[in-house]
């Protein structure tokens, strides 16, 4: 079982009441044991945005299972995002007609 967190960075700004906003979160759907992963938020959002920012939003990391002792936070020799917004492997019958959701970001990732 792996643990991983993602982390988003920025300054955090006043809240403008004039401007609609949408609250966007995200999970990270499953991650199998050969490293691949999927994580997916729970509303569109502009994957050219997030491919041209993913540095400066997420910090990705990973824990081994000494972490109580060591307190070592590890980066990943490289996270490599498989698929920016689309499904590869649609789970309900509505996803294989429109297999690009917006949502959907399939990864897989080296440790060191």
């Amino acid at each position: 079982m792996y643990y991983c967190t993602l982390n988003m960075k920025g300054e955090i700004t006043v809240r403008d009441t004039t401007i609609n906003y949408t609250y966007i979160n995200y999970t990270i759907n499953w991650i199998g044991d050969n490293s691949e992963g999927s994580l997916k938020f729970n509303k569109p959002v502009n994957m050219t945005f997030i491919y041209d920012n993913f540095a400066e939003m997420f910090k990705v990391f990973w824990r081994d299972t000494n972490y109580r002792v060591n307190r070592e936070n590890r980066t990943l020799m490289e996270l490599e995002i498989n698929s920016w917004g689309a499904i590869l492997d649609p789970y309900f019958p509505d996803q294989i007609a429109d297999p690009y959701d917006s949502m959907t970001m399939n990864f897989t990732m080296t440790f060191a």
